[in-house]
């Protein structure tokens, strides 16, 4: 991703939410931690992330949504 920040070239994530596994702390939202290591990084132009259940998927928009307003 650095790498790609540096050379004014954006990525685009797949699998940004690493199934469910990219932050495993008790007490920390997953998708909170793994949408601000993405969006906040400079080399990120966008991410895939997929659900089948219609409250994550709301949570997911939420939260991405929260992060992205951050930044701006």
């Amino acid at each position: 991703m650095d790498y790609a920040a540096e050379h004014g070239k954006g990525i685009m994530v797949k699998k940004a939410l690493a199934s469910g596994h990219a932050c495993l702390t008790p007490g920390i939202d997953p998708v909170q931690a793994s949408f601000q290591l993405l969006f906040e990084h400079p080399g990120v132009a966008s991410a895939i992330v997929g659900t089948i259940n219609p409250l994550h998927l709301a949570h997911n928009v939420a939260t991405a949504a929260a992060v992205i307003c951050r930044q701006a």
